[in-house]
C-alpha cells in the first residue's frame, strides 16, 4: 500500500511539474539572498494573533517557490510530529529522534541541536530570549533561542511523557502531561510549581491563557478553565471525547473540537453551550478564525476541511481530501494552509475552498505549519523542514 502510494505520488509530480519525491523538478528555488523577508514572527503553536486564531501577520499566497530545505536523518524515527516555531531569526522544531533543532530562518543552516532524552511531539515555545519545551522524556526545558543551551529545567520524579506546548502569562508557563497534571511553574525557577491541577486524563492539548484564565483540553473528554493564579478548576464543559485541540478565544466565547466529531461554541465565563456542530466521526486539531468563520479539519472517516458560521455553527463550505487532517489550518491573507494524511499540503481559497496549491509531500505533513517573516515552514513526517517563498 505505501509502495502504491510513493508511486501514485511520482506520477502526479510528474504531471504537475511542481515536486518529486526528493523535490519535483519543476520546482522554483528561490534565493535566500535576495528573498525580501518580514520582520513578522511566529513564537507559539496558534500563530501572533490574540485568542489563538491561527491567523498570521503576513499576507503570502501561492504560487510558492522552495526557500530551502533541511531533512533529519533517521526517516521515520527523525520524523517532525512538532509543529515548528519562528522568531526573528531562527526557526525551532523538535524530532522523534529526542532533539530540538534550531534553523536559520532565511537559510535553512542548522543553528543548534539539543537531546531531551525522548521523542518530541510538543510544539516549541519562544518567549523572551528562551525556547520553552517537553518531551517524552519527561522533562521541561528552557533552552537560550541563540545557543540552545539549558537555562533551566523541571526534572519530575514521575517523568510524565509530555506532548502539549507550553503558554506563559507572566512569571508562570503551563503545560499539560500525561500524568494527567496541568503545570503551571516559575519561570525563574522551573524546579519551583506554582500549582498542578489534575483532571481525569491526558493532557496533550496545548494550553491557551485569556481573560485571567487557562484553558486546556484533556483526554478525558472535557475543556477546562483553570484560574490562572492558583490552577482552582472554575469549570470543566464535557464532550463525549478526548479534547486534543487548543481553544480559540475570540469575543467572550471558545471555538473547539472534539473527538467526538464536533465543533462547539460555549461562553468563557460559564461554558455556556452556544451550538454544537456535527463536522465528521472524529476531529483532533485546533480551529482557525477569521472575519467571523471559523475553519478545521477533520480525521476520519472522510478527511473534510471545513468552514462554519462563528455565530450560528452553521455549515458553510466543505471539501473531502484521500487522508484526514490531524494538523491545525493556518491562514494568511484569503488563504488557508493545512497538511494532509493523503500526504499532500495544500493552500485552499478560504472564500470557496478552490485548491491553489498542492504540494506532494515525501512524508505525511501532519504537524502544523508557520508564517513568519513572509514564509511558509512546512514540516513532515520524513523529517523534511521545507521552507516556502511566494514567487512575486
Amino acid at each position: 500500500m505505501r509502495q502504491k502510494l510513493f508511486q501514485y505520488v511520482f506520477l502526479m509530480c510528474a504531471l504537475s511539474a511542481v515536486v518529486s519525491v526528493s523535490g519535483c523538478r519543476g520546482e522554483k528555488r528561490m534565493d535566500p539572498l535576495t528573498y525580501r523577508f518580514t520582520d513578522s514572527v511566529w513564537t507559539n503553536f496558534r500563530g501572533p494573533a490574540s485568542g489563538g486564531t491561527g491567523v498570521a501577520a503576513d499576507s503570502i499566497a501561492p504560487p510558492f517557490g522552495l526557500l530551502w530545505k533541511v531533512k533529519i536523518p533517521g526517516d521515520l524515527k527523525a520524523g517532525l510530529r512538532s509543529s515548528p516555531v519562528a522568531d526573528a531569526q531562527r526557526v525551532y522544531i523538535g524530532s522523534l529522534d529526542g532533539h530540538v533543532y534550531a534553523f536559520d530562518r532565511k537559510s535553512g543552516k542548522q543553528a543548534w541541536k539539543f537531546q531531551t532524552g525522548g521523542s518530541v511531539w510538543a510544539p516549541p515555545l519562544v518567549a523572551d530570549g528562551a525556547v520553552y519545551i517537553g518531551s517524552e522524556g519527561g522533562n521541561f526545558y528552557a533552552l537560550d533561542a541563540a545557543t540552545g543551551k539549558v537555562l533551566d529545567s523541571f526534572d519530575s520524579a514521575q517523568k510524565p511523557v509530555i506532548h502539549s506546548g507550553a503558554a506563559v502569562a507572566g512569571g508562570l508557563v503551563f503545560f499539560g502531561a500525561n500524568d494527567n497534571y496541568l503545570y503551571a511553574l516559575d519561570r525563574k525557577d522551573l524546579s519551583r510549581i506554582a500549582w498542578h491541577t489534575r483532571t481525569d486524563d491526558w493532557i496533550e492539548s496545548t494550553p491557551l491563557v485569556s481573560g485571567g484564565a487557562v484553558f486546556a483540553g484533556s483526554n478525558d473528554g472535557r475543556l477546562y478553565k483553570f484560574d490562572l493564579e492558583t490552577g482552582r478548576i472554575l469549570w470543566s464543559f464535557t464532550t463525549a471525547g478526548p479534547v486534543y485541540s487548543t481553544p480559540v478565544a475570540s469575543g467572550g466565547n471558545l471555538y473547539f473540537t472534539s473527538w467526538d466529531g464536533h465543533a462547539y461554541a460555549i461562553r468563557a465565563k460559564d461554558k455556556k453551550l452556544l451550538w454544537k456542530t456535527r463536522v465528521d466521526e472524529q476531529a483532533s486539531g485546533s480551529l482557525a478564525l477569521k472575519n467571523g468563520v471559523l475553519y478545521g479539519g477533520t480525521m476520519f472517516p472522510d478527511g473534510r476541511l471545513f468552514a462554519l458560521d462563528a455565530k450560528t455553527g452553521k455549515m458553510l463550505r466543505s471539501f473531502e481530501t484521500r487522508g484526514g487532517f490531524d494538523a491545525s489550518p493556518v491562514i494568511s491573507g484569503d488563504i488557508l494552509y493545512i497538511g494532509s494524511f493523503d500526504d499532500n499540503f495544500y493552500a485552499v481559497d478560504i472564500n470557496n475552498f478552490a485548491i491553489k496549491w498542492k504540494r506532494p509531500m515525501r512524508g505525511t505533513p501532519r504537524a502544523t505549519c508557520a508564517i513568519a517573516g513572509g514564509v511558509l515552514y512546512a514540516p513532515d513526517l520524513q523529517g523534511r523542514l521545507l521552507a516556502f517563498a511566494p514567487i512575486k
